[in-house]
């Protein structure tokens, strides 16, 4: 008796023993753990001056203020069939996630048979035999080397990295309805600009006619104003054109048929700030949601790395069985069997395919490193490509504005001086070409400003949020 339990006594220090060393074990895990690659070159990339908060804080609806266009974005959002589709992408990954995370706790399988037969003994009487059996197995890898944790790891990843892929799939709907929508309402004024060109053009040639029936002038006055008339009608087709076309993509991105868009009449209609602030260095990358999603993506294979290097060492699964089997369906649930074991698969044949995955790996993930640093490195070209855009627009706009006043009245002292005979008409018709050119150039100016501002509001990570504006 005194033998008997000094082996159980032995026996049960082995099993805390075990136990301690699986433990201490599986609490190790392949591979480094994440470490953000550092960018030195960060703060000496932007050549203007940073500010403590950026621009992109505010949303959208905030920094696009007609609620013409505020109403089409939030259409847009709802909509937008590449939005919805990124939208799916992170559902689906979610349920990837949940795959790679059930794979830490233990799984059970249950199995139900059933057989029976019917046949005569020797002496002519019908015998039915029948046999139940039903089993579950329940069965567990043990995470020693930290293999499904990195598993874990990597699935968390790719979710992450696909929402914010779903961020900058909001990002850039944002900027694309807004910059739509404001060559629509430039188109629609250049219309106007033509339209009344076209018309004023139309009474000078009337009046030229008048003139030179009258004798006052000769023909080519006539001539000259009929071939001004001409190329400004010329010119209509195309502003018509250009605006279906631009409707056509702004209601697609709408995820609507081809449609008309209502739209203010004047560019002025949505507020524009004299000046952005850009903020820090790291609050662009930490704000940017594609650079977000490229670090994520650079999590996710260093997890891999970890994963393959975890395939060099032998993995444990415990299985455990519990069934019942009887002859006798009444007596089923009084007959159970029972057992349980444990399975070591060591890769001993499969070096050289594990070594070759674990070299590539860790390429992927130098490429992931490369990736990551190349796309902080775009966002900054972005960020200083929008600010001088920015600028410049706002000088060029005013340069416009100064030569569309000037060009105004050399028009009106060419009238003024032709009907007092000072001068030739062809002084008169240079002065509408150039006022018509202004107006056009003027047009053009403001609107390139308005997509200076979406471009660069972009460039810091805005309008990537979707919560709802209050109208």
């Amino acid at each position: 008796m005194a033998k008997i339990k000094k082996t159980e006594m032995v026996r049960k220090y082995i099993y805390i023993v075990m136990a301690v060393v699986l433990s201490i074990v599986s609490s190790c895990r392949m591979g480094q753990n994440y470490v953000r690659p550092e960018l030195p070159y960060v703060d000496s990339l932007l050549q203007f001056t940073p500010d403590s908060v950026t621009y992109a804080d505010m949303p959208w609806w905030e920094v696009y203020t007609d609620t013409l266009l505020v109403d089409l974005i939030n259409t847009a959002l709802a909509n937008n069939q590449d939005l919805n589709i990124a939208t799916e992408r992170v559902r689906e990954y979610m349920a990837l996630r949940k795959v790679a995370v059930s794979d830490l706790y233990p799984s059970l399988d249950a199995k139900v048979e059933y057989s029976g037969s019917s046949n005569k003994n020797s002496e002519g009487v019908r015998v039915s035999s029948n046999q139940f059996e039903a089993q579950a197995r329940i069965s567990w890898e043990l995470d020693l080397w930290g293999k499904l944790r990195r598993q874990k790891e990597g699935a968390t990843a790719d979710l992450r990295g696909i929402i914010e892929n779903k961020h900058t799939v909001e990002m850039f709907l944002v900027a694309e309805v807004a910059e739509q929508y404001f060559e629509i309402v430039a188109s629609n004024s250049k219309l106007n600009i033509v339209k009344q060109t076209i018309d004023a053009r139309k009474e000078a040639a009337r009046i030229a006619l008048l003139r030179f029936k009258g004798g006052m002038t000769s023909e080519i006055a006539y001539r000259q104003a009929e071939v001004e008339l001409a190329e400004s009608q010329v010119l209509l087709p195309a502003v018509e054109q250009e605006i279906v076309l631009q409707n056509n993509i702004l209601s697609f991105l709408l995820g609507l048929p081809p449609s008309l868009i209502v739209t203010s009449s004047k560019l002025e209609a949505n507020y524009l700030p004299d000046y952005i602030p850009v903020g820090l260095s790291s609050t662009l990358i930490n704000r940017r949601p594609d650079i977000r999603e490229s670090e994520q993506d650079l999590i996710a294979a260093n997890a891999n790395v970890g994963i393959a290097k975890a395939e060099f060492f032998p993995s444990l699964s415990l299985t455990g069985d519990l069934g019942f089997e009887s002859a006798d369906l009444s007596n089923f649930f009084r007959t159970p069997i029972w057992g349980h074991a444990a399975n070591l698969l060591s890769p001993v044949f499969q070096y050289g395919k594990n070594k070759g995955r674990f070299e590539a790996a860790k390429a992927v993930r130098r490429q992931k490193v490369l990736a990551y640093q190349k796309s902080v490195l775009n966002s900054f070209r972005e960020v200083s490509d929008g600010v001088t855009r920015f600028q410049k627009a706002k000088v060029i706009r005013k340069l416009n504005e100064e030569l569309e006043i000037s060009a105004r009245s050399y028009l009106k002292l060419a009238n003024l001086q032709y009907i007092n005979g000072v001068v030739a008409y062809i002084d008169v018709l240079d002065a509408q070409r150039k006022f018509f050119e202004a107006e056009i150039d003027l047009n053009t100016s403001v609107r390139n400003e308005y997509l200076s501002l979406v471009s660069l509001y972009k460039a810091l990570g805005g309008g990537w949020s979707i919560i709802p504006a209050a109208n």
